[in-house]
């Protein structure tokens, strides 16, 4: 009766304290032309393909136009929306949709502005929208893309339940088309990572703008972290003092 108990408690506890999967996917678009201009005449019409490899694991992608405007991207709203500039491919929609890994994916685009159009410059970008792939709410990948090099100055901030703490973000430069991981500055050394005793609810954030400018990211993760290898070591420690326990008894009986 005693064994049973103690597999029992075992497989509950085991259960109870089985840590949960993350998963991380690796994402690479390249974008050609990554540039492209136009002239057309009001009452005529063109057509123009960019081209959409994924470089990196199967993703679901979303592909919108945007404004850009003062070297900033940003939606379109009903009065920026242009009627003549929209999409022709089959899989552009309103809905995302999956890109296999080396996949190239043809992006069409027409243009046909009507006689009474306005005559002037125009600037739009194509945003693409990703969505892991099997889709995991836990899951989030990010990478910075742009025409310059830039240097991140910001924080990052760890709150628990005994107070937070913060660290400055190293400003390394990050070139065009260069995927770097963030450094933190710690104890006066760099680190990419947090060590220390955590138990319990914690919330991390990222905050940093690009170089003196204006434009900030920033983001929020929330986890959960508990001693494993000490409560593992305690439950080890519990079920032998049982099985000792429950020996010494059954040899005095």
């Amino acid at each position: 009766m005693v064994k049973i108990k103690n597999y029992i408690l075992l497989i509950a506890l085991a259960s109870l304290f089985q840590p949960k999967l993350v998963s991380a996917q690796s994402l690479a678009l390249s974008v050609s032309p990554p540039l492209v201009e136009i002239m057309i005449q009001p009452g005529k019409e063109t057509n123009q393909t960019v081209r959409l490899t994924n470089l990196g694991d199967d993703t679901y992608l979303k592909v919108n136009i945007a404004v850009y405007e003062n070297g900033r991207i940003r939606d379109v709203s009903d009065s920026d929306r242009l009627p003549w500039l929209e999409f022709t491919s089959e899989k552009i929609g309103d809905k995302p949709f999956l890109v296999r890994k080396n996949e190239e994916i043809p992006v069409n685009l027409r243009l046909h502005p009507s006689l009474n159009s306005e005559t002037k410059d125009y600037y739009r970008a194509l945003t693409f929208s990703t969505i892991a792939y099997p889709h995991d709410p836990q899951t989030q990948v990010k990478r910075n893309t742009g025409s310059t090099y830039f240097r991140p100055n910001g924080t990052v901030t760890l709150k628990g339940f005994i107070g937070k703490a913060g660290y400055p973000i190293l400003p390394a430069a990050i070139l065009i088309n260069e995927q770097k991981e963030l450094l933190i500055e710690k104890n006066s050394r760099q680190a990419s990572y947090l060590r220390g005793f955590f138990i319990g609810r914690y919330q991390l954030e990222t905050s940093f703008v690009m170089d003196e400018g204006s434009l900030r990211v920033s983001g929020s993760s929330t986890f959960y972290a508990f001693p494993w290898k000490i409560s593992l070591f305690l439950i080890a420690s519990f079920l032998t003092y049982r099985f000792l326990r429950a020996y010494r008894q059954k040899r005095v009986m």
